[in-house]
């Protein structure tokens, strides 16, 4: 009898749990995505047409290196930038600027680029926030 009691409690618990978990839509989850805010996570990111790789081809082809003396030979930085529903690129900001216009040659650049593939939340096209590290090779200038 407390095995049949065991067993019958088990699935009454189950059924409560399953129930639990039904597929129903809460009102907040059927509300539309916001039009103006950005995301950082969403359910597919922009990308580049071509992915990564066509990013950086097509990045180092446009970006006017800066010239700068010997003793630096390379530039790291960090670019943030918005993919906009639309595929364009807007906000875009060095996070650790090195000096030597370096933010205006990379806004220049990220101008001439394709325009992505944007990113989407539930379906929806929506503003994501993008990092993207990059590493530039300045054109060395000889001290005379």
């Amino acid at each position: 009898m407390k095995i049949h009691l065991t067993i019958f409690l088990f699935l009454i618990a189950l059924g409560s749990l399953s129930a639990q978990n039904s597929t129903s839509t809460s009102p907040k989850e059927e509300q539309l995505v916001d039009d103006d805010e950005i995301y950082l996570l969403v359910d597919k990111a922009p990308e580049y047409p071509g992915g990564s790789s066509a990013f950086r081809k097509d990045f180092e082809a446009l970006f006017e290196p800066p010239r700068i003396e010997a003793s630096i030979r390379k530039l790291v930085f960090v670019v943030r930038y918005v993919v906009e529903k639309d595929g364009q690129v807007s906000t875009i900001e060095i996070v650790r600027d090195y000096g030597y216009d370096i933010e205006q040659r990379v806004k220049t650049t990220f101008e001439q680029l394709k325009t992505w593939q944007p990113g989407s939340n539930k379906g929806h096209p929506v503003r994501v926030l993008m990092t993207l590290p990059l590493t530039v090779f300045p054109i060395i200038e000889e001290s005379n």
